[in-house]
């Protein structure tokens, strides 16, 4: 595995324009959304015309108002352009220069002050505003809006006070100036007391003192009523009182909230892509059936891409914060903490990747899907509750327990900032998702033998072996061994053909088509039983009676190419016939298991001079000697793939030989050979093609081995093979502890 992770390193190297891309792209995404969503509103430009007279100063009720610290507060809110003169200032919000005027009269002050006196004036101010941008020009009304509530406020609470003033002297009485004079106000409370003194005084049938008690009688409900008025002054300038109390959650500042989702956007992007495309481009140029079939196996295969993604993904993740901390403030001392969130969140993001490259298959369409998933994924991540409606939300909380984005974030989140939530849960929730992953990343291979093929083959290379019962059977002991040896390499489904049955209906069509005749009894008579053999193996057999072996391997690797759970299709079998069912996808290839070779497409056309889908023309001008069709007089292989990889099929090939854009010797002669035995060259094509509509009674889960039949180890003893049987028991064992 470290030589595969080494060579993944190497193609980084050698595409150095690719590479940076990977990195900086993800990197400058990251930062603008994270400082997108930290940094505040852009500040609308506002001319401002202060018309109010230098040094003026602002007392309400004895209290000097701070007009140099309101300017102050007033220009960090908006951008402050002081101008000269109205028209300045309109001229500005007409063209575009400034969003909006604010102009202070000159009588501000005055009126303001005039608030705290008997004869109150309202106090205005003007805006101009420019409402060609409609969101600018609503931050413009917001942000003047907030001023003048903040600003009313402090007012309204000086106003109030002196209200509170004048209510005290009413009731209690006092001293009043005036107009440069002093005034003694009795007020309600001496009123009372004197009247109270005076009451007792009068006679007793006296015809004032009905009218002095309601005197009486008013200014003690007076006073009462007053009483409860400054109370009621103070509730009016500040109405609602705020006390806030966090029930749930401990966020991060908005700093770390923003450097969380970059380093989170960052460590998504760079995983998902680089192990998505890595894991698609083994595929993509045919590496992956190889690799996986025995050098390093599907587990290595998928642990060293999760763990190129998580190593590059890190490197590039402190790099990014590294930058940040330039500008930003980072605790470095929390790295064992974010360090872990990077690794938990790299390695959950690259099993996503892997999950992703395995269903693309190719490098451009594992990208694309990259993107198309993980952004939206990334962007419902951060909406809020609160923000859309219950359920909707609920369906967000699912989408989020589903994929790692949002779990990464508060990992970092938590990792960067002590307020931020808790680590612990979060990177729970990231390996676990890396898990389910890789558990559901099952990289289903059909493997098809030709079973007749195979029985051949050993029959000719192994000594013979006669059983107890005198039946010769050591091909059929080589076939079972060699299909175990298949499965002990990884194979999960696997299907065999046999010719159950040497003549099939392509007899009728050729007179010196192969039969049974002249095949050796002792081979002949191990086809039932190397049938019985793999059957009680836990095989799946399709021995043909009518159809041939190769159709039946043509159908079955149809039927499992049109499965999206497959991903490869393997026809374990030299023979030419079966190139034409190769693809130009890769997913159906063929397999020389004695040389190691997978041929596809390419593999094809470089062995046999011609592609796949003319693989049936070919052995209708050339013949096939084993089938027993000639072909046709004077078409040779050479010849035949040149004028073939020119033409594709018989019928483009032109009828003269002179009108050949192909070098060929005897062209002449080989095109008038073609124009008077055309019919034959079609028959022989019919011949050669392989029927992918044989019947096979089999579905993909059908192939899947679980292990042996109860009867294996009885006929593998008949077989004097009981070696067989300890391997395929030993092997359903291994596997059903693997799960």
């Amino acid at each position: 595995m470290r030589w595969l992770f080494i060579k993944d390193l190497q193609i980084l190297r050698r595409s150095p324009l690719v590479t940076a891309l990977l990195v900086v792209y993800p990197v400058a995404i990251a930062v603008l959304i994270g400082f997108a969503l930290s940094r505040g509103p852009e500040t609308p430009r506002v001319a401002f015309l202060n018309e109010v007279p230098a040094g003026q100063p602002f007392v309400l009720a004895g209290t000097k108002f701070d007009i140099a610290g309101a300017r102050s507060a007033l220009c960090s809110r908006i951008d402050c352009i002081p101008v000269s003169s109205e028209q300045q200032a309109r001229d500005m919000v007409a063209s575009g220069d400034a969003l909006a005027a604010l102009i202070l009269p000159p009588d501000l002050i005055q009126k303001l002050e005039s608030l705290g006196s008997l004869t109150p004036s309202q106090p205005t101010v003007r805006v101009l505003v420019n409402e060609e941008d409609p969101v600018k020009a609503r931050l413009v009304d917001d942000r003047i809006s907030s001023l003048v509530t903040e600003a009313n406020l402090k007012i309204s609470k000086q106003v109030t006070r002196i209200s509170t003033n004048y209510l005290t002297l009413l009731l209690r009485g006092g001293n009043f100036n005036l107009l440069g004079q002093t005034f003694n106000v009795l007020g309600l409370k001496n009123t009372q007391r004197i009247l109270e003194a005076v009451r007792p005084q009068l006679p007793a049938n006296s015809p004032f003192a009905v009218a002095l008690d309601r005197v009486i009688q008013f200014s003690k409900l007076a006073r009462q009523n007053l009483n409860l008025a400054t109370p009621l002054l103070g509730s009016i300038a500040h109405p609602i009182d705020v006390q806030k109390e966090v029930v749930s959650g401990s966020p991060p500042s908005l700093d770390a909230f923003a450097i969380s989702v970059a380093a989170t956007v960052t460590l998504m992007f760079v995983t998902v892509l680089l192990v998505a495309g890595s894991l698609a481009l083994e595929r993509e140029e045919n590496a992956f059936a190889r690799l996986t079939r025995g050098l390093v196996g599907r587990t290595a295969l998928l642990l060293e891409k999760v763990g190129l993604g998580v190593t590059l993904s890190i490197v590039v993740t402190l790099l990014m914060l590294g930058g940040l901390s330039l500008f930003v403030h980072i605790d470095w001392g929390r790295l064992p903490l974010f360090g872990a969130a990077i690794v938990a969140g790299g390695a959950a993001f690259a099993a996503f990747g892997a999950a992703i490259g395995g269903a693309a298959r190719e490098v451009r369409a594992s990208s694309l899907l990259a993107f198309m998933i993980s952004l939206p994924i990334a962007f419902v991540s951060l909406v809020e509750s609160g923000t859309v409606s219950p359920a909707l939300f609920d369906v967000i909380k699912v989408v989020r327990a589903l994929f790692p984005f949002h779990a990464a974030l508060d990992a970092m989140s938590g990792g960067l900032d002590a307020a931020g939530p808790a680590l612990g849960l979060p990177i729970l929730h990231l390996l676990r998702l890396g898990a389910l992953s890789c558990d559901t990343w099952e990289s289903v291979k059909v493997h098809l033998i030709d079973g007749t093929y195979e029985l051949f083959r050993y029959f000719f290379a192994l000594p013979q072996h006669v059983n107890r019962e005198d039946h010769e059977v050591a091909a059929t002991r080589g076939v079972v061994g060699s299909v175990l040896t298949l499965l002990e390499e990884g194979a999960t489904h696997v299907g065999v053909a046999t010719d159950h049955v040497i003549e099939s209906f392509r007899n009728d069509m050729w007179p010196t088509y192969k039969t049974g005749e002249g095949v050796d009894p002792a081979l002949k008579s191990q086809f039932p039983i190397v049938e019985q053999a793999l059957a009680a193996a836990g095989v799946t057999v399709w021995p043909m009676v009518e159809f041939e072996a190769d159709d039946a391997l043509c159908a079955a690797a149809a039927m499992a190419a049109a499965d999206p759970a497959v991903d490869q299709v393997i026809i374990c079998t030299p023979d030419k016939d079966l190139g034409q069912c190769v693809t130009e996808d890769g997913r159906i290839v063929q397999l020389d298991r004695r040389q190691g070779t997978v041929f596809n497409r390419a593999g094809v056309s470089e062995k046999f001079g011609v592609p796949p889908e003319s693989i049936p023309d070919y052995l209708a001008l050339v013949g096939d000697s084993a089938d027993g069709f000639p072909g046709l007089p004077g078409w040779g292989a050479k010849s035949t793939a040149a004028v073939l990889a020119r033409y594709g099929r018989l019928e483009d090939i032109p009828a003269a030989g002179d009108e050949w854009d192909v070098a060929v010797r005897g062209a002449g002669k080989l095109a008038a050979t073609l124009r008077n035995q055309f019919d034959e060259a079609l028959l022989f094509r019919r011949i050669a093609t392989l029927q992918p509509d044989a019947p096979i009674s089999a579905a993909v889960e059908d192939l899947r081995w679980t292990g042996p039949a109860a009867g294996f180890a009885e006929l593998c003893d008949w077989l004097d093979a009981t070696g067989l049987a300890a391997r395929a028991d030993a092997l359903a064992a291994a596997r059903a502890r693997a799960g």
